[in-house]
């Protein structure tokens, strides 16, 4: 199969490069708007982004948060499938677009954490009734600032909520088989005050069933931190409670060279391989999206809910669409 790649901008557009060529993929080049960033990718061949919708089967969008909904939307229009990063916009104005013409068969979101063979096993256990009828649940995901554009609210539309809380809503969302009914939120910004855009923030967050949860999202991990960050969460409920710390795995590596602790993970469980595994196989046989589009716009919804109680210092409803 042969795949493009609609911006190289997002930190993880390397990576899910080449993680769709260790699947077996063919990349056939890469469009991007930026000179720098033209420049700097050395993957594949730069090509204009309508010829490159001729060359490919499908598509990888992994630009900027504000280059998303036009690369989606330009996919969608030549009929080519689309793993598109998250979040799947970078406002609301942006959500509406998408939702207006997007194509729902057509679109695979990039939230890798359901891959991870832990949760998975999670999710079994929880449809089998192991810890009862789930009641709360709590999260973290810790990072270290990404740099750049992350930080200028004209990209990429917010902070460490836009980046980091579309993963753990989305997350036990799929664990619990829930929707998230409203959402209540307090960020700010004190650990780089060069950005315009939030860097932590704790969010509350009211189910549909009844569960609530609360999410800890912040960049407050140093450079000199042995990993880029964590993601773990526990589920209480009334019969037992699950704790899942996907990416526990790990070798300690002192690294003269660098200077530092390293964590290197070394389990072949590789959410995200796995994720761009399933995409390959929905761009190529078709099927339902194994992350529909449906749940990316409610991941970005909790998010524009959030933004709304930190404006109002209230608890604010999450659109259902």
């Amino acid at each position: 199969m042969k795949v493009g790649i609609l911006g190289t901008r997002h930190v993880h557009a390397d990576g899910l490069a080449a993680n769709a060529e260790a699947a077996g993929a063919e990349l056939v080049g890469a469009s991007e708007r930026d000179e720098a960033a033209r420049s700097a990718w050395s993957r594949t061949p730069i090509v204009d982004r309508d010829e490159l919708l001729e060359q490919c089967d499908a598509v990888i969008v992994a630009g900027t948060n504000r280059e998303r909904v036009d690369d989606t939307l330009a996919a969608c229009a030549a009929g080519r499938p689309v793993l598109s990063e998250k979040p799947v916009a970078a406002d609301a104005e942006e959500l509406v677009r998408l939702v207006a013409g997007a194509d729902p068969a057509l679109v695979m979101v990039a939230l890798p954490i359901r891959f991870g063979g832990s949760v998975r096993r999670a999710r079994e256990a929880i449809e089998a009734g192991v810890i009862g009828t789930p009641l709360a649940a709590r999260g973290t995901n810790h990072g270290q600032f990404p740099g750049g554009w992350f930080g200028r609210r004209d990209d990429a539309g917010g902070g460490a909520l836009q980046d980091h809380v579309v993963h753990l809503s989305d997350a036990l969302c799929w664990l619990t088989g829930d929707r998230v009914s409203r959402a209540y939120a307090r960020a700010t910004r004190v650990m780089h005050p060069e950005n315009d855009v939030e860097d932590c923030g704790v969010v509350t967050l009211d189910f549909e069933s009844g569960l609530f949860a609360s999410i800890d999202s912040s960049w407050s991990r140093p450079e000199s931190f042995p990993t880029w960050g964590d993601v773990w969460l526990e589920i209480v409920g009334t019969g037992g409670r699950i704790r899942l710390d996907p990416m526990a795995t790990h070798l300690d590596h002192y690294d003269d060279g660098a200077g530092k602790l390293r964590h290197v993970g070394y389990s072949d469980d590789d959410m995200t391989l796995a994720m761009v595994r399933a995409f390959l196989d929905f761009a190529r046989d078709g099927g339902p999206s194994p992350v529909s589009l449906a749940e990316g716009i409610h991941a970005s919804d909790v998010v524009l809910a959030s933004y709304a109680s930190v404006a109002s210092g209230r608890t604010e409803p999450v659109t259902a669409r």
